[in-house]
């Protein structure tokens, strides 16, 4: 992680950090100070050491999670249901923003310190997944307004219309 951009975010940001989940399901995500460690195997599983956890919730499908962060670095660690995992002890720094996708992660960088509003696709991302849904999928419809959104079907081009219809405004008038 950028250690000079994250201990500047963490001293004079809000220290806020926004998780969104657009895996397809509820997720359990585990916030913790330390890395969590194998305890110990057994034969009915493995046991984790958790101390350290700071904080434990679930985030169902396309719902947000807004995280009040006591220290400068912290991990996360994600779960689907059914106890597949997402990350381990995925460091997280200050003011960051994180979509969860099916099986990844994608961390947003901060862009100015307010509370969020949208979530959007890394740039590196966006030939992949939905901007509305953000689910992946190997064909995407671009927006005709502006053929810079993409989207996986009409009904997430429709329903993100209401917020994205502004945005095309302003792409139109940055042209003129």
């Amino acid at each position: 992680m950028d250690y000079i951009q994250t201990a500047f975010n963490s001293w004079f940001g809000s220290n806020i950090t926004h998780l969104a989940n657009a895996s397809g399901q509820t997720v359990k995500v585990i916030i913790s100070a330390k890395r969590i460690m194998i305890k110990e195997i057994q034969k009915t599983g493995v046991i984790f050491d958790y101390d350290g956890v700071i904080s434990r919730f679930n985030i169902s499908n396309r719902n947000f999670h807004r995280l009040e962060r006591s220290k400068q670095y912290e991990y996360m660690t994600i779960q689907k249901i059914d106890s597949e995992m997402i990350c381990e002890n995925y460091e997280i720094g200050a003011n960051k923003s994180y979509v969860i996708l099916d099986g990844e992660i994608v961390r947003q960088n901060l862009v100015y310190n307010e509370n969020a509003f949208v979530c959007c696709l890394e740039f590196t991302k966006k030939d992949d997944y939905c901007d509305y849904c953000f689910q992946r999928r190997e064909r995407l419809l671009r927006c005709p307004g502006c053929q810079f959104m993409q989207y996986c079907n009409r009904n997430c081009e429709k329903d993100d219309l209401i917020f994205h219809a502004l945005e095309v405004i302003t792409f139109k008038s940055m042209e003129d």
